[in-house]
């Protein structure tokens, strides 16, 4: 009786921390919001500490019943009181896996490993570029300074394939790379007419109007500057298009991108809508995706938009091209006659052409970036790695 009961008890969850530097609306921020709720509640207990403040990304996850804890640090800064609040937090939670998400926290993971020794440390990188002539002096020092700890981390996770590239050629040499692009919810991002209707009504677009439309922030990276020119070029030729960018500082507030519109006499054809959080709504007002950047890692608007059924046109950046495959419109980055012409050849299309590309756009990411076979890739890398840090199989 007393073997018959061992053998049925339920065993404990895994318990694995997450430290991320700022839980603001951001792709890693959204992915671990993701990430959490999505995770068999049964075999993982998720805990969730923030460097930063909580942002609004950490008070979604709060909503998921996950516990989330901040060390209330400043910018630029890790103090005496954020490392012994950390040390507290660790103590009471006991994690067997920590995974630190973004630069700050990787440092942070590192600097703490004495706290976790038993348990594995997992880097997740979620960037390509390391160009930092436009971030803080400081971040470019963290990175180098990152690649020469490299060898701490039981695994790094990147989410890109040009990251993983791009952090090979700095200097990182971790124990384990582990490649898991971003997941994106067949349920939440999908083609629908109401939404469609609901949006365009909202934003006084026509059913004439052919939307061009573009989900980024505004950042040098993303190329809104040759969206614009390309832009100008497609409405020459397709009087009916629009272009619709959203996306934080994407307002009319911007007196740069305000500025870019006026150059390129795009007055009266062009919506600025900012940060929106009914991205379902805004990508289904689209009749085309367009990614403009200049340099990019694994792009979530790209995944979402082709999850809501749309054409796409990105630029060749990154890992752009091998989300969107051999279907879809991949120009040069850089080049706005390019990616002119892709517009005009996909707006200039018959609507029943359209809408089998955007069917193509959402059957491949859905074959392979569903949300689903996401958190099973990293529930499988949280066994494996508590497995052989604990010396044996786990059930």
């Amino acid at each position: 009786m007393s073997q018959q009961a061992v053998s049925t008890k339920k065993p404990k969850p895994l318990r694995v921390l997450h430290i991320i530097t700022s839980l603001d609306v951001g792709g890693a921020e959204m992915m671990l919001a993701k990430l959490l709720p999505s995770m068999d509640r049964e075999r993982f207990l998720s805990s969730v500490v923030c460097l930063l403040p909580i942002g609004p990304v950490g008070e979604k996850i709060i909503e998921q019943g996950i516990s989330v804890q901040s060390l209330d640090l400043s910018r630029g800064r890790i103090n005496l009181f954020g490392l012994t609040r950390l040390a507290g937090i660790v103590r009471s939670f006991g994690p067997d896996a920590v995974m630190t998400w973004l630069y700050h926290a990787d440092l942070l993971g590192a600097i703490c490993r004495p706290l976790y020794f038993k348990a594995p440390l997992i880097w997740n990188v979620r960037c390509s570029d390391l160009d930092f002539s436009a971030h803080r002096p400081l971040t470019g020092r963290v990175v180098k300074t990152l690649a020469r700890l490299s060898f701490i981390p039981n695994a790094v996770v990147v989410n890109s394939k040009a990251g993983q590239k791009a952090h090979q050629n700095l200097g990182y040499k971790p124990r384990q790379w582990e490649f898991i692009p971003n997941g994106f919810d067949q349920k939440a991002f999908a083609p629908d007419k109401a939404l469609r209707n609901e949006a365009r009504n909202e934003l006084g677009l026509l059913p004439k109007h052919l939307v061009a439309g573009m989900a980024a922030r505004f950042d040098p990276s993303k190329g809104h500057s040759l969206f614009l020119k390309a832009a100008a070029k497609v409405l020459k030729q397709i009087p009916d298009a629009r272009f619709l960018l959203c996306g934080t500082d994407v307002t009319p507030q911007n007196e740069t991108l305000a500025g870019l519109i006026r150059q390129h006499s795009l007055e009266g054809a062009c919506l600025l809508v900012g940060p929106r959080n009914d991205m379902a709504r805004i990508y289904n007002a689209f009749d085309v995706l367009v990614s403009s950047s200049l340099t990019e890692g694994f792009s979530n608007s790209i995944g979402e938009g082709m999850a809501c059924s749309l054409p796409c046109v990105v630029t060749d950046s990154g890992d752009s091209a091998f989300i969107v495959g051999p279907k879809q419109r991949v120009v040069p980055a850089g080049d706005a006659d390019s990616l002119a012409d892709a517009l005009v050849d996909i707006l200039g299309m018959e609507p029943s052409a359209r809408l089998e590309m955007g069917a193509n756009a959402r059957q491949r990411v859905m074959g392979h970036f569903a949300l689903p076979a996401v958190v099973a890739r990293y529930e499988e890398l949280f066994f494996n790695l508590c497995s052989k840090a604990k010396g044996k199989s786990l059930p």
